[in-house]
């Protein structure tokens, strides 16, 4: 039996049907049977089978987030890439295998790996292996397979698999990368080293230097980084720089710089944005000063971080997600302001109540992101407007002594039918709540704007703050949507 399914038109909003062909043989002759089945409610791929499927997905949207619901039981999406032509590729965890989701129509394909696979704890209950690792290379659709101690590559054109399995036991393939010179670079999370991929099918490992390696990105022919997230006795990783046209040999960006368990590395221009999967802190490396900066995000009321996970650049905006918070940030570095899209409509008000986005994807004009056990692929329009916006009227670098206050003045401009609230955060403590800089305003909160509205804004200094260099987070949110300016503060005596 051959089955063609044909990719359904932009006008077809529900019902997708596929034709089946059956060959028979009867005596001499060959008779062809044609069957046609609705696709729309056939979303359930046998496990193991190595079968395709299509069908239809639902949309919601609100504000910047569009997010398609997909089939049950639970997929566990996670691992995330862009195609060309602005469709999607996802790991399903739950079947496990890949899914392909054409948002033009919301058209999903789905391509379940063949093998036994048992059930994982966590997620949905449901999921076969662990996926953190999708690409695009050499016309296959390669994701990671942690169960299988494997890479797969996948042929969209027949559905065939191809396998590599890795040399060392349990090495926990995580993240994937095509690199510049075409080889798929990965890593190995717990057997600490660095994959390469040929083309031609030869495979090198490299020890990692020193950390368990979390993610590779590249700049562009002569420049790789690696991000290392330390080890569960020591959580201090760092980020190295290689070349990928020669020998794998990183050597440390940025000096000394205590990283909290970095994640995930971004170029940006003029630098890089490192992700610190703990504190609701991200951190920049400022190449041209050769030197860090602190961003705290805003915080949220039911948990002591936001736990960032992983980012991407593009120009001076460092997208980035945030596990607990529920959030897509986006930070821009020249500007000094950071804008982020709650991924739920009304946001979550405990941990429990999470989608568990883990993983995201930039495309042109979206920022796609999957949210692994509230069971959707969605994304956030980084074109969008979200009619309000804020500013600092003056310096945003002030100096103030211990024990001492400062004021300045906050600009909301725009519309918002709904009230606005605001909210401080700062790069003092893990949690980025202040502790020993105080911040009010005057008034506390918007209840309608249309037009500016000036907020008078007290900064105070505790006698016992440390001598240094702080930044400080001014936040005006409608409950959705939150914008944040920054303000470096120089701490003296």
């Amino acid at each position: 039996m051959k089955a063609r399914l044909r990719e359904a038109s932009p006008g077809i909003s529900r019902a997708i049907t596929a034709v089946v062909i059956i060959l028979l043989v009867v005596g001499a002759s060959l008779v062809i049977v044609f069957f046609y089945q609705d696709l729309s409610s056939f979303c359930s791929p046998s496990q193991g089978t190595g079968g395709i499927v299509r069908c239809h997905l639902q949309s919601t949207e609100f504000g910047a987030v569009t997010k398609y619901a997909l089939p049950s039981p639970d997929r566990d999406p996670n691992a995330i890439v862009v195609a060309p032509d602005g469709s999607v590729w996802f790991g399903e965890q739950g079947l496990p295998g890949v899914g392909h989701l054409f948002p033009g129509n919301g058209t999903l394909v789905e391509y379940t790996w063949p093998g036994a696979y048992g059930a994982e704890s966590g997620g949905s209950g449901t999921y076969k292996t662990d996926i953190w690792g999708i690409a695009l290379w050499n016309g296959k659709v390669w994701a990671s397979d942690d169960v299988g101690n494997r890479l797969v590559g996948l042929d969209p054109s027949s559905g065939s698999v191809q396998s590599v399995i890795l040399p060392t036991n349990d090495s926990f393939p995580y993240t994937l990368t095509v690199g510049p010179e075409n080889s798929l670079w990965f890593t190995e999370l717990t057997s600490s080293r660095v994959g390469r991929l040929y083309p031609n099918g030869t495979l090198h490992e490299y020890p990692s230097p020193g950390e368990l390696p979390a993610q590779i990105v590249f700049e562009n022919k002569t420049s790789g980084y690696l991000v290392t997230v330390g080890d569960p006795s020591k959580p201090l990783g760092h980020v190295y720089e290689f070349n990928p046209s020669g020998n794998f040999s990183p050597f440390v960006v940025g000096g000394n710089e205590v990283l909290n368990s970095p994640d995930s590395v971004a170029v940006a221009q003029d630098g890089l944005g490192v992700i610190q999967h703990g504190p609701s802190q991200i951190m920049f490396y400022d190449s041209f000063a050769d030197g860090w900066r602190d961003y705290p995000t805003s915080t949220v009321s039911y948990t002591n971080t936001v736990l960032p996970y992983f980012a991407v650049g593009n120009g001076s905006l460092i997208w980035f997600n945030e596990h607990y918070g529920n959030r897509i940030g986006e930070l821009n570095v020249t500007a000094g302001t950071l804008t982020e899209y709650n991924e739920a409509d009304p946001p979550p008000q405990s941990v429990s109540k999470i989608d568990n986005t883990l993983t995201i994807a930039l495309g042109k004009d979206r920022l796609w992101f999957t949210e692994w056990t509230a069971n959707y692929v969605g994304f956030v329009d980084t074109t969008y407007n979200p009619g309000f916006s804020v500013a600092l009227a003056g310096n945003s670098a002030l100096q103030v002594r211990q024990g001492q206050k400062v004021n300045l003045t906050l600009v909301v401009d725009g519309q918002s039918s709904k009230p606005l609230s605001l909210q401080f955060s700062d790069s003092e403590t893990f949690g980025a709540v202040p502790e020993n800089i105080t911040v009010s305003s005057e008034p506390s909160s918007i209840q309608s704007l249309n037009g500016q509205q000036d907020i008078r804004v007290s900064l105070a200094a505790d006698k016992g703050l440390a001598v240094g260099n702080y930044t400080v987070a001014l936040t005006v949110t409608d409950g959705l949507i939150s914008r944040t300016v920054y303000v470096d503060v120089e701490i003296t005596t």
